[in-house]
């Protein structure tokens, strides 16, 4: 569990897997990461377009959370069996999964982060925004 920016190559080179930036810094999940971004390439390289991809606002948002989670973790604020065990418990399961994989929107996600405790994730939230 890292968000160490890792490089997504250049010029004829696109880095794949960890050293393509597909791991989630806050779970360590890459396979199914990896597989959207080969298929993002391929896309791309059958285009002739850039296969070199900036994220979008809304995509960079998941990096947010990520980074909030690990900042709880790393500063010992909350552990991850209880801020997991919230989750899980109070939200249905396929909408954690989702948002794991980065596939909710921002009303599922605000669902999921009510029930999380406001007073050790928005303080380290707004830590991680202007960081």
């Amino acid at each position: 569990m890292t968000n160490i920016p890792f490089s997504k190559g250049e010029g004829k080179i696109v880095n794949i897997g960890t050293a393509g930036n597909q791991t989630k810094a806050s779970s360590g999940f890459t396979f199914q990461f990896i597989q959207k971004h080969s298929n993002e390439i391929i896309e791309a390289l059958i285009r002739e377009k850039d296969p070199h991809f900036k994220n979008t606002f809304l995509q960079k948002r998941f990096n947010i959370y990520d980074n909030t989670l690990l900042n709880i973790l790393c500063n010992k604020k909350l552990g991850g069996d209880k801020i997991f065990s919230d989750l899980f418990c109070k939200n249905p399961v396929q909408r954690v999964f989702r948002f794991l994989d980065n596939e909710t929107n921002l009303v599922e996600e605000l669902k999921l982060l009510n029930t999380v405790s406001t007073a050790v994730f928005l303080p380290a939230a707004v830590q991680e925004l202007f960081r």
